[in-house]
């Protein structure tokens, strides 16, 4: 959880990993831990239509960017914003989820974008999300808003809920583990999940726990967890339009051909540079595999350039073939018309009758032999009208 514009000096700022045993390697997934931000398109929501209370279910409008029957290649993205909290607003949640989603986007993900949303709202498009994943690709989720940990349990706090008991969480919340459980269940490719909810909220403080930010969470084999900053500690909410982590996260992504790890050892670096220490980015994973928001690996890009440029060569060579074959049969319609002229010509050249040379112009007026033709007519038409003066 963000504080306004104050930082928790976290306990642990190092990188923890660890390597899950005995589990099938069903899915891959990112997962960011307050802050996060990433990359994509399935659906958008406008920011004028974005609004409606908190308990009404229309604070979602879907837009279609992709077909449904979408490819096992496909990218689909789930991104939740939550600003707008009675008791304890935010400033930029709302702002980090539409940047994410503008990200996403630009990477090739088709993305639902849902903002200040309540239980039943979050709920209702996590299920969609799983749904739709089990069509194969890569998923990912992002949530920015207040968040907290109950026995060791996140929960994503929705717009709307009224917890005041630590045993109400559980129903006035979203376990973050049931996201996990979604893509798992899913069982397609990769997945990534980005839990931007270490902001310093005032739900804690009715919890005998009282514990800040989010607990340390164990995710399926192919997994990296990335928190914005330690377990525990809380983030930045930041002074401009995203919050610190967020910012950094949206430029390091942006970058082609890097590695999903190399992408967060820049994001760490820069944001413990900008805070002066008291914030430290880590995570935790097991991944067993490359993941690229943007380009990919040398070898691939390599692959890609050549494969390119192979179809570029051959549809030039296939361009030339056509032409060639369109000039060939010119050719030979120009000969059978030519042959076909020639024939005509011989067959009416001596002819006495007007009516066979008018055939030949009637049908070559501008032939080979139009002006010989036009001639003899000629002189056949004055001997007619000569023949056909009466005698005095």
């Amino acid at each position: 959880m963000r504080a306004d514009n104050r930082y928790s000096v976290p306990n642990v700022g190092r990188t923890w990993s660890r390597v899950h045993h005995g589990l099938k390697p069903v899915a891959m997934a990112v997962v960011l831990l307050c802050g996060g931000s990433l990359v994509g398109g399935w659906a958008q929501t406008r920011p004028e239509a974005a609004r409606g209370t908190p308990q009404d279910g229309r604070n979602l409008v879907v837009q279609t960017a992709a077909p449904t029957g979408v490819a096992s290649n496909q990218r689909l993205a789930l991104v939740i914003g939550n600003s707008e909290y009675r008791d304890a607003p935010l400033v930029n949640p709302v702002n980090d989820a539409r940047a994410i989603a503008a990200a996403l986007r630009e990477v090739g993900f088709t993305v639902v974008l849902r903002e200040n949303a309540d239980q039943r709202a979050i709920q209702a498009a996590l299920r969609e999300f799983g749904d739709r994943l089990r069509a194969g690709g890569t998923g990912l989720f992002y949530y920015a808003g207040h968040g907290m940990q109950i026995k060791g349990r996140n929960y994503l706090i929705p717009v709307g809920s009224s917890i005041e008991r630590e045993d109400e969480v559980a129903y006035g919340a979203v376990d973050a583990q049931a996201v996990l459980d979604k893509m798992e269940a899913a069982g397609n490719a990769a997945n990534i999940m980005i839990l931007d909810a270490c902001r310093n909220n005032p739900f804690t403080r009715s919890t005998r726990s009282g514990q800040a930010g989010l607990a340390q969470m164990d995710a399926p084999v192919g997994t990296l967890v990335a928190y914005a900053t330690s377990p525990g500690a809380v983030a930045s909410d930041g002074t401009g339009t995203n919050g610190l982590y967020t910012q950094h996260l949206l430029q390091a992504m942006r970058q082609p051909n890097s590695k999903v790890e190399d992408v967060f050892k820049q994001v760490r670096a820069n944001v413990r540079r900008d805070s002066a220490g008291k914030q430290i980015p880590w995570e935790s994973t097991s991944l067993e595999g490359d993941f690229y928001f943007r380009g990919g690996p040398p070898d691939v890009q390599a692959a890609e350039r050549a494969a390119a440029e192979a179809a570029a060569k051959a549809a030039e060579l296939a361009a030339a073939q056509q032409a060639a074959q369109r000039a060939a049969q010119d050719q030979i319609r120009q000969a059978n018309e030519q042959a076909l002229e020639n024939a005509l010509w011989d067959a009416v050249k001596t002819s006495d009758l007007p009516v066979e040379l008018r055939a030949y112009l009637n049908r070559y007026p501008k032939g080979r032999y139009a002006s010989e033709a036009r001639a003899r007519l000629d002189k056949l038409q004055l001997l007619e009208a000569a023949a056909a003066k009466p005698a005095v």
